[in-house]
Parts: structure tokens; C-alpha cells; sequence
């Protein structure tokens, strides 16, 4: 096992040319056998960050979180809390979420769509949008 994760290194392949061969630092090897089941094993922790009242999903290496208050402040206090967990867990776990894919909505039946408030990852505020892709689904709040 100690073989599969030290002295890894790789290179790129574009037509007939090959590049330099780089130093693999993080991350298990591409088609493997054993890489799925190490990444399923390490990213399923992710799930500790979540509060008890807070529900959600993990498919592959598409993650969300959701939580539902009456409030607007008390949701958004819960869930930067989440955040927070998240961002510890990340820097623990070497991981990294991608910027261009996080970002929040929220639905409300009783209130229009909020500009003003703000959650943050990494110390970098979430873009709130009024449509995202949820697992293959556009959601419109």
C-alpha cells in the first residue's frame, strides 16, 4: 500500500509529443483499481462537517449542503457554522472545492430573492445565484 502513494510521477501526452515528468504530490492514480475505493473511503468523512439538522448530498465529488429555517439570518449563521467545518476539512484533507461550481441559492415561498446576504468559503464569498445545477438538474428558486 505504502508503494501505491510514494514516488509518483506523471507526465502529458500531446500527439506525439511528450512533456517533462512532474512530481504527483496529492490525489490517487487515475484508473487504478484501488483509486475509486480509496477516494470513496477518504471523501465520505466530508459528512462529519454536517450539524445533525443539516442534510446533504454527496455524489462522487459533487457535494451540497441545505438547511431550512424560518428565518433568513439563523439559515445563513447555520450554514456559514457548515462553511467553517468544511473549510477545516478541506485543509485537513486534501482537498479543494472549485470555485466556479460553489454557489448558493435559496427558495422561499413567502419572499423575494435576497442580494444582500453573504456566505463565505475559504474566507471568499459564495456568488448567491438565482439558478444552479443540482446533479444534472437546473434549479430555479
Amino acid at each position: 500500500m505504502q508503494n501505491f502513494f510514494k514516488d509518483r510521477h506523471f507526465s502529458v501526452c500531446f500527439g506525439s509529443t511528450l512533456s517533462d515528468t512532474f512530481p504527483q504530490e496529492m490525489g490517487v492514480l487515475q484508473g487504478s483499481i484501488l483509486s475509486v475505493t480509496l477516494f470513496s473511503i477518504k471523501i465520505i468523512s466530508i459528512i462529519s462537517c454536517m450539524k445533525t439538522d443539516t442534510e446533504g448530498s454527496l455524489y462522487v465529488d459533487d457535494f451540497s449542503i441545505n438547511y431550512h429555517w424560518k428565518h433568513m439570518c439563523t439559515m445563513e449563521r447555520h450554514l456559514q457554522q457548515c462553511l467553517n467545518k468544511l473549510d477545516e476539512w478541506v485543509d485537513t484533507n486534501g482537498f479543494k472545492f472549485s470555485e466556479t461550481k460553489t454557489v448558493y441559492t435559496y427558495f422561499c415561498q413567502l419572499c423575494s430573492f435576497h442580494h444582500d446576504s453573504t456566505l463565505f468559503l475559504a474566507k471568499a464569498p459564495i456568488p448567491v445565484v438565482k439558478e444552479f445545477k443540482f446533479f444534472g438538474l437546473i434549479l430555479y428558486p
